[in-house]
């Protein structure tokens, strides 16, 4: 995200001040939100607004340069991003294989995906899997940004809803169709 920053102009002497340049080096990810000539009455305040709008964690310093008719001034800045971890907030299964014989050894892979509430993926979360019929292989692994199991097919013919459900407690299920063995 993006955090404004607002410095106040002081003008100190009796004359307006007109600022006729604000430049920033590097110029990100430090942008200004004030637009030049700037005028100051004297002894009066105004604001300059600058946007920290880093695309990725780090710590960012800048050298804000403000050119007026009274002197240049220049200023250090210096801004930090640092994300903490994502937290599950929604998760999405998806199966290979939404049908299978109930033979108790057809299987089908389980992809599971787990989002942050900022769409960023979760890839250190613990998944419970539960199956109503059938089993699901205890060992979950992450690889391909996705969770990934096996479900092996009971031997009970019907519907058999999977569900996920994250360390804190958010879940998802579908659902797979166990048919009946076919007579060759």
């Amino acid at each position: 995200g993006q955090k404004k920053l607002v410095l106040e102009l002081a003008n100190q002497g009796g004359q307006p001040l007109e600022i006729s340049s604000l430049q920033i080096e590097p110029a990100e990810p430090f942008t200004s939100a004030t637009t030049v000539p700037l005028m100051v009455a004297g002894n009066q305040d105004e604001p300059i607004e600058l946007v920290f709008g880093p695309q990725e964690d780090g710590l960012f310093e800048v050298r804000l340069t403000i050119d007026s008719n009274g002197g240049q001034l220049e200023l250090e800045l210096s801004g930090q991003r640092a994300l903490l971890p994502p937290v599950a907030h929604s998760l999405q299964i998806l199966l290979a294989s939404d049908q299978l014989p109930a033979n108790g050894m057809a299987s089908s892979q389980l992809l599971i995906t787990v989002y942050a509430e900022d769409g960023r993926l979760v890839k250190d979360e613990t998944i419970q899997l539960s199956a109503s019929s059938g089993e699901i292989e205890a060992e979950v692994t992450y690889q391909d940004e996705a969770y990934q199991a096996t479900y092996t097919a009971g031997t009970v013919v019907g519907e058999v809803m999977l569900t996920a459900q994250t360390s804190n407690s958010k879940t998802a299920s579908t659902s797979l169709n166990l048919q009946s063995r076919q007579l060759s």
